[in-house]
């Protein structure tokens, strides 16, 4: 056949450049209506299980969330791996599927298993979210550095976090380097048993002071509550003076009488970064393509 189209094409030489200037042209046109993305559109195939548990520690995060979670998700169809972490108040499972199974479908076996009368979540535990993983892209990083206060280094760098994250096609700006604060709440177990009152009950005294910034862990032998603070509470001292229990003759046992140490810190295991020698955020900018 390739012998009969060269005698063809050197017998009609005019019909023959013809139909290469048609092809040249149409590829030419195709190529311009042709989407182009640096970031190309393709799906992960992956499902995630996202619950919030307020002020709860890692492993009874474990214990009353993910396992039960875990084992309502098991009998979804097509999962190749089930993935999971537990944090201080939050969980999350990441349910990676097999070649060909049908994302929205997943998605959908996986809603109906978690919603299901069958897991029994503890009462001040959110409402599981399941949604499809989306692929984020690194767009651009910015380092914002200085010899200055770490509280002014810090403030600079989310002013100019919440600037990147106004741009269009930014999904979220992820600061590493970043040292938050925190006060550090170490309970005194002898005293609490000395004035009578438990772990559950000091804590539960803190939370009336809580909002919706984080405060840190407090705790007492092994066990941990993860801890948030209205703005009225940015110093150590704020709390060291909170009355914990009242006693019979009116008298108030405050915080700093049942704690080992009330201190101001930073978050565990942060990220210190370092830019020409001196202190850094560094904020990375993504987008992002489901």
């Amino acid at each position: 056949m390739l012998r009969a189209m060269r005698r063809a094409a050197v017998a009609n030489p005019v019909s023959a450049n013809l139909v290469m200037l048609a092809l040249i042209v149409s590829g030419l046109l195709i190529y311009r209506r042709m989407p182009r993305e640096v970031f190309p559109d393709f799906s992960l195939d992956t499902v995630e299980v996202f619950t919030v548990l307020a002020g709860a520690s890692p492993t009874d995060v474990e214990r009353l969330v993910t396992v039960p979670l875990e084992d309502a998700l098991e009998g979804v169809d097509g999962i190749d791996e089930l993935r999971s972490t537990s944090r201080e108040g939050t969980s999350r499972i990441v349910l990676t599927l097999e070649d060909g199974i049908d994302v929205a479908g997943a998605l959908a076996a996986a809603r109906d298993a978690v919603r299901s009368g069958d897991v029994e979540l503890p009462e001040d535990a959110e409402d599981p979210l399941v949604y499809e993983a989306k692929n984020r892209f690194p767009v651009i990083a910015v380092f914002i550095y200085g010899a200055v206060e770490a509280g002014e280094l810090r403030r600079g760098a989310r002013a100019e976090a919440r600037v990147l994250e106004a741009l269009p096609g930014v999904s979220g700006v992820v600061p590493t380097g970043n040292e938050d604060p925190r006060i550090w709440v170490e309970l005194d177990p002898d005293a609490l048993e000395r004035h009578g009152v438990t772990f559950d009950e000091a804590a539960a005294v803190l939370g009336e002071r809580l909002a919706e910034a984080p405060l840190g862990s407090l705790e007492v032998g092994e066990r941990s509550r993860l801890l948030r603070v209205g703005g009225d509470v940015a110093l150590a001292m704020d709390l060291a003076d909170l009355p914990v229990v009242t006693r019979a003759d009116g008298a108030e046992v405050p915080l700093e009488r049942l704690a080992r140490r009330i201190v101001e810190t930073t978050e565990r295991g942060a990220t210190r970064g370092r830019f020409n020698g001196m202190p850094c955020v560094h904020l990375q900018a993504s987008s992002w393509r489901s």
